[in-house]
Order: C-alpha cells, then structure tokens, then sequence
C-alpha cells in the first residue's frame, strides 16, 4: 500500500538587498538556519510599526507632553528586520512558525539516556553519582558575622585581614593536584606491606 505523504510547503528567505534563498520545506530552512537565528533576523515585514514617542524640540524623548511644556512632536517608532520569510502562499513566516519543529525532550532523565542506549557497555545513569567538589567548600560565616560586629568601648576591632574581601572562599582555595590520578598505588610510601 502507498502512503501519499502530506505537501509541505517550500520556504523563500528575502534579504533586504533583494537576495533571495529557496529552502525546500520548513524543516530544511529550520535545519540550516536554527530557531536563535530565526528568532534574531526574521520578522513578518521588512519595516512595521511599534508605537509613537514625543521629542522635545531638543531631541529628549519625553512620556508626555505635560513634561516639557505642551511643545513636543509625535513621531512614529518602527521595527526594522533584514529577513523576511514566506511560504508558498505568500503568508508570512515567523518565530512561532517554527516552534512545533523544536525537539522536546520527554519523560525523565535516566529514561531519556537509555532510549538510544543499543545494549552493549553499562546501562547509561546506572554508575556512581559523585557529588565532589574540585575545590573545598570553606565554610566561613561565623568569620564573616564577627567581621560586621562592632565592639563595644574599650575592645579591640578585629583584624583588617578578616575584612569580608579579605577573607577566602572556595574560589581561593589551591587545586588538588590528585584529581588527574586517583590511583591508591600514587600515595603508597613503600610497595609492601
């Protein structure tokens, strides 16, 4: 049995400057071009209208024309967009068009890596989670508390090098030097014992 597949519409990308690009389908263009660059260059029309702002005779844009006086000129704001999409009917394309092609990830995680998982090697999100840090937490609020206190009469202030930027945090703290070789047999002093 034959199944007539539905017609997809072919895809013209208008430059400002007159070039033209033909895509072959919506999938096509949204595979060559990508949703962020769609969403940054293409609008429905090359100009449209937004809204309009009042200048003042000196160039400020103003709210209204109470700030300034009464004496203020209305003008026109416009978006400009160097794209413009269409399809075959000549009903413009835009952002939204093309967000039923975005790929949504279902279902959870451990679910999504064993879906293209084919057998062979581990099952994937089954190994060792490891919570570890490459630099240590220093845990410093106390520290930081004494740094804001102020002594009554008679006491002394503390330390200008327990000020708050002086004092360190995790950022601070020297890389371990193990983390390339987790070996045990790295550590030993002797070879027996």
């Amino acid at each position: 049995m034959h199944i007539v597949q539905p017609y997809q519409t072919a895809v013209t990308l208008f430059k400002r400057n007159g070039d033209v690009v033909v895509f072959s389908s919506m999938q096509a263009a949204f595979r060559q071009l990508g949703f962020a660059w769609i969403v940054a260059n293409v609008g429905p029309h090359f100009r449209a209208f937004s809204h309009h702002v009042y200048v003042s005779l000196d160039g400020r844009v103003v709210r209204n024309r109470k700030e300034i006086g009464g004496i203020a000129i209305r003008r026109p704001v416009y978006i400009e967009h160097d794209y413009v999409m269409r399809d075959d009917s000549s009903n413009p394309l835009t952002a939204e068009s093309f967000v039923f092609l975005r790929v949504r990830h279902s279902g959870s995680y451990t679910s999504r890596l064993s879906r293209y998982w084919n057998g062979v090697g581990p099952v994937p999100g089954t190994g060792k989670k490891n919570s570890a840090h490459y630099f240590r937490n220093i845990r410093y609020v106390n520290a930081k508390r004494v740094t804001q206190y102020f002594p009554e009469e008679g006491e002394p202030m503390p330390r200008a090098a327990r000020n708050v930027r002086g004092l360190p945090d995790s950022w601070d703290d020297m890389p371990i030097a193990a983390r390339s070789c987790r070996n045990w047999k790295r550590y030993r002093k002797i070879q027996w014992r």
